[in-house]
């Protein structure tokens, strides 16, 4: 009975548990790199670990092969992982009389990555031609970086947000708030600081930092260093120091699976009882959040709230109950709402839309603008309200400006195949029964 009511009635709700955003995709929905290469760097160092072992040619060559391949995505975290875990390879497993001739080799591949490293940040396309990748060749252009491609900003960003709150932090994943208070630029604003360390730091506070920090660090010092894992370990390690590759949740379930697969324990922990009492905590917790989703399911939406008050499906409802009904009530958990989950996009074009239908149409428009600012590629839909209720409350030069920086931003980040399909239609459209100039000068 047990196994019918979780497969027939729970297993829906499992999704909840999945992170919904574009993070988690293997290939970009704007025009930037994907992160192809930083998985295939996870093949590389794999092959080269098996070739080591056991000498056979094989697998050097498909470690060749694929080392060739990384190329194609001007993935340059990648390149850099590849090569760290590589030198703790060569460190580990080449005789005393091959280390010299292997490090020669290796700082030629060294160069080789230095030089593709600033090459690519120079270059408008990849450095394969992309006449190779006819069908797909819109998809390949991607924008002229800068050396570093704004980590020095994000660097600076973070700096000033950590002393701001040092001890406990701004919260998780509200660095994006802290970026677009601090940024020099309008476009230098970010959801993460592109380095794991970093982003604990400046979301978390100094104390969660130290912690996390030992972790790691007593993980690796006593790991074995003729696994496979090991190199899995540090390559990850490596390749989230300069990309938010660990917003990627499988790849930092997979940097934690192989920490504890390379972790020897000497020494009986002494305080055993302290484990069960973790764990019990650790369930307790798991279990409310999953309750919470249970009572949504069933309606119970209040009850949803008091179990997990972070539920942000259970003030939505709330609120939809007393839109006609209770509007204080209803304004009521809108601050509760905005309070949790501040950031996200969805949730304040719901606020928005709310705020319209009670006709607080300046709150609306204040809501739907955090949104944009929060992503400035959301839906067409968002950007022509803001558009209107600028023309309302501000002038018809304001919301013509603002529209034109909206559509610019549009053309510049979203690939070509992609504006073409879902949104084109849309702008001109509107450009035309607005009399709107600024798709033809976009060349709409």
């Amino acid at each position: 009975f047990s196994l019918i009511y979780l497969l027939t009635v729970l297993f829906p709700l499992y999704v909840n548990l999945l992170p919904q955003t574009a993070y988690q995709f293997l290939y970009q929905y704007v025009a930037s790199h994907n992160h192809l290469g930083d998985y295939l760097g996870l093949l590389i160092i794999g092959y080269f670990y098996y070739f080591y072992q056991s000498k056979k040619a094989v697998y050097l060559l498909f470690s060749i092969a694929l080392f060739i391949l990384l190329f194609v995505f001007s993935s340059r975290s990648a390149y850099m992982s590849v090569l760290i875990s590589l030198y703790f390879l060569i460190s580990v497993y080449a005789k005393s009389n091959e280390r010299k001739i292997t490090k020669i080799i290796y700082f030629i591949l060294l160069g080789l990555m230095i030089f593709i490293f600033t090459a690519t940040s120079q270059q408008g396309r990849r450095l394969i031609d992309e006449k190779l990748f006819r069908k797909n060749s819109s998809s390949l252009y991607y924008d002229q970086k800068d050396l570093f491609a704004n980590r020095t900003e994000y660097l600076r960003q973070a700096s000033l947000a950590f002393f701001k709150r040092p001890f406990f932090g701004a919260g998780l994943n509200n660095f994006i708030h802290e970026s677009k208070l601090l940024r020099k630029e309008y476009s230098a604003a970010s959801s993460t600081t592109h380095n794991i360390f970093l982003d604990i730091l400046v979301e978390t506070g100094a104390f969660s930092f130290i912690f996390f920090t030992l972790l790691i660090f007593l993980l690796f010092k006593k790991s074995s260093k003729r696994s496979l894992m090991f190199y899995t370990s540090v390559y990850l390690l490596a390749n989230f120091q300069s990309d938010y590759t660990f917003k990627i949740s499988g790849f930092l379930a997979l940097l934690f699976i192989s920490l504890s697969q390379i972790y020897k324990e000497d020494d009986e922990w002494q305080n055993s009882s302290l484990l069960p009492v973790f764990s019990i905590l650790l369930l307790a917790a798991v279990s409310l959040i999953f309750l919470s989703s249970i009572f949504i399911y069933k309606g119970l939406y209040k009850a949803s709230v008091i179990v997990y008050p972070l539920n942000i499906y259970s003030y939505k409802s709330i609120i939809e109950e007393n839109i006609a009904q209770d509007k204080i009530k209803a304004k009521k958990y809108m601050t509760k709402l905005e309070w949790i989950a501040g950031g996200n996009t969805q949730v304040l074009t719901y606020l928005g839309s709310v705020n319209e239908t009670f006709g607080n149409h300046k709150d609306a428009r204040d809501y739907y603008q955090k949104a944009y600012d929060a992503n400035p590629l959301i839906s067409f839909d968002v950007i022509k309200k803001i558009y209107y209720y600028k023309k309302l409350f501000e002038s018809n030069k304001e919301a013509d400006l603002y529209l034109e920086r909206a559509l610019r931003y549009y053309k510049e980040h979203i690939s070509e195949w992609l504006f073409k399909r879902q949104i084109r239609k849309e702008v001109v459209k509107f450009c035309r029964k607005e009399k709107l100039m600024i798709c033809t000068t976009l060349g709409w």
